[in-house]
């Protein structure tokens, strides 16, 4: 006879089951598990804590959790700790433990207790990650958010956060604030001769001598392109802010030497206080900023307090910009011609092409206004095409009428000259009007050729290629090298307007505009004097040879109908 017993086996199997779930768990879990029993001895840890720490098992059984410490706590930090697993059986937080090999890191870490049935200690588990990687990742994150990375200084958003805390102190202890506001002078005109990375080493250059002004001062920051700020927290009178502006500008006045070049940069500041230029960070930043306008208006190297008046003019500067941005489309512009005049026989030979603007409410706006604020908002690739296209049209209507040996001058900005299918556009422009090219003359300023001069060379040889002739303006005002002059493919050579204002009676202008038309004539140039409104200009010039007079001797810019009137005679 057999018996048979059957037994459930079913709860043992899925007891079987969840041990070895849960070792599955321990042993594949990325988190650092570490197991004490309860007087704190280490009796088992799994494979990520190995990972972790570099803690093989075998080295650590048997010890003290110590063995993980950083020395980077105090006794208080652990004794807080123990109170709270005592207390409510469990802890968390941010420490730092030391791995094998001494790297201090930081970790997440969760400690609970274990009680028996008896309510009694028998285990303390802690589970943990790495979190380093974590807190390096948000501290980038940070100072991305809070800090300009080319200079290390504080961003605008961290400057309006220190600026908000200090107004918000003053509120409660009534202080004096004053809000300092820099700006390089013609920066722009570094970075469009001199390239970018030139002037990212002018903007670092400058922040450290700022630091050296405002030393401790944390709220010193790059708060724009070339914009600088700080706050200057209780200051006890005017005067203090007046010598602080005045150290700033003597620290920016020394000279840059950047990448061989020698660079002489100035700075304009804007200051406005609080409470009495505004009772926000708003107000007291747009007020800044129209001081510092001031000051660059005024010429720049110089600081301005904030006055009520400079809010008017802000306003008229952005009604002038939302005109200037309707005036294309809507055929505002004039295109001007100035006579240039041979000065042997004194007949036309040419004329310079000058941009005027007919605003309805406004009547002629003079060009001085409007091409800065047109570089500025990027506008002056479209009003140069403009004026480029129009010349071209004016050209063909007079070609066609019989008008021969003659040119007209179109001025190109260093912006234009930068554009990488300029000649292509030229070549297009020569096309779809059928243009003899030998009727223009291309004038660049010589501050263009500051910078690449390998690419300006060859850009102005393409140029020439296509039959123009081209011009180096405002001749002698510019800081290029005489000897890269020989390499230039120019044609002619435009003695600045400047050293003509004072003839004959300067004898250094005069010296000056001698060695011009000898060093042009010396390299088979035409030189053109610009500015000539009197005949004692006119008869020096002729005296010293040169070829070429444009002035109001002979006549101002004027429209296209009255220059055919007065000059072109078919």
């Amino acid at each position: 006879m057999f018996k048979i017993y059957l037994i459930d086996i079913t709860e043992r199997k899925k007891a079987e089951e969840r041990l070895f779930l849960e070792d599955q768990m321990f042993q594949n879990t990325t988190e650092g598990i570490l197991i004490t029993d309860s007087k704190g001895i280490i009796i088992s840890v799994n494979p990520a804590f190995t990972t972790i720490t570099g803690y093989k098992m075998e080295e650590v059984l048997g010890e003290s959790p110590r063995i993980l410490k950083s020395d980077r706590h105090n006794d208080d930090f652990y004794q807080q700790m123990w109170d709270a697993i005592l207390n409510d059986g469990k802890w968390q937080g941010e420490i730092w433990n030391r791995k094998k090999d001494g790297t201090a890191y930081l970790e997440w870490l969760t400690i609970n207790l274990i009680k028996d049935k008896n309510d009694e200690i028998i285990y303390y588990i802690s589970i943990f990650n790495d979190i380093s990687n974590i807190k390096k990742f948000e501290k980038n994150i940070d100072f991305l958010a809070n800090y300009d990375p080319l200079t290390g200084l504080g961003n605008r958003v961290l400057f309006q956060d220190k600026l908000y805390i200090a107004i918000s102190q003053s509120e409660d202890l009534p202080k004096n604030i004053a809000i300092l506001l820099f700006n390089l002078d013609r920066f722009k005109k570094i970075n469009d001769t001199l390239g970018n990375i030139i002037g990212d080493l002018v903007l670092i250059e400058t922040a450290a001598r700022l630091k050296k002004v405002f030393k401790d001062n944390q709220t010193l920051s790059r708060v724009g392109g070339d914009d600088f700020a700080v706050v200057l927290d209780d200051f006890s009178n005017l005067q203090d802010t007046v010598r602080i502006s005045e150290q700033v500008l003597q620290a920016v006045s020394e000279p840059y030497q950047i990448h061989h070049h020698e660079l002489f940069i100035s700075m304009s500041i804007g200051i406005s206080l609080y409470p009495f230029d505004g009772e926000n960070l708003n107000q007291l930043q747009r007020n800044s900023e129209l001081a510092m306008n001031r000051a660059k208006q005024n010429g720049g190297a110089q600081y301005q307090f904030f006055e009520p008046h400079m809010n008017v003019q802000a306003i008229e500067n952005l009604l002038l910009e939302n005109k200037l941005r309707k005036a294309l489309v809507q055929n505002e512009f004039l295109v001007y011609y100035q006579p240039q005049i041979d000065v042997k026989t004194e007949k036309l030979i040419g004329a310079e092409a000058l941009i005027r603007w007919k605003e309805p409410d406004l009547g002629i706006v003079p060009p001085d206004k409007f091409i800065p604020l047109a570089e500025e908002i990027g506008l002056i690739i479209p009003i140069g095409m403009w004026v480029f296209n129009t010349v071209a049209e004016h050209l063909e209507e007079w070609i066609s009428q019989g008008m021969e040996n003659f040119n007209i001058a179109v001025n190109l900005s260093g912006i234009q000259f930068r554009q990488e299918d300029l000649v292509l556009i030229i070549a297009q422009v020569l096309k779809e009007k059928k243009l003899d090219p030998k009727y223009l003359v291309l004038e660049i300023t010589e501050t263009i050729t500051m910078n690449n001069l390998g690419n300006v060379i060859m850009k102005l040889r393409q140029i020439k290629a296509l039959g123009i002739k081209i011009a180096m303006d405002d001749f002698g005002t510019g800081y290029s090298s005489l000897s890269y002059l020989k390499d230039f493919p120019i044609d002619k050579l435009k003695i600045d307007k400047s050293f003509m204002k004072d003839i004959p009676k300067n004898k250094q202008d005069i010296a000056i505009i001698e060695t011009i038309i000898t060093l042009g004539h010396s390299l088979g140039l035409e030189v053109v004097a610009e500015g000539v409104e009197t005949q004692e200009q006119l008869d020096l010039l002729r005296e010293k040879g040169c070829d070429i007079i444009q002035g109001y001797f002979y006549g101002k810019p004027m429209p296209k109908e009255q220059f055919e009137k007065e000059f072109l005679k078919f």
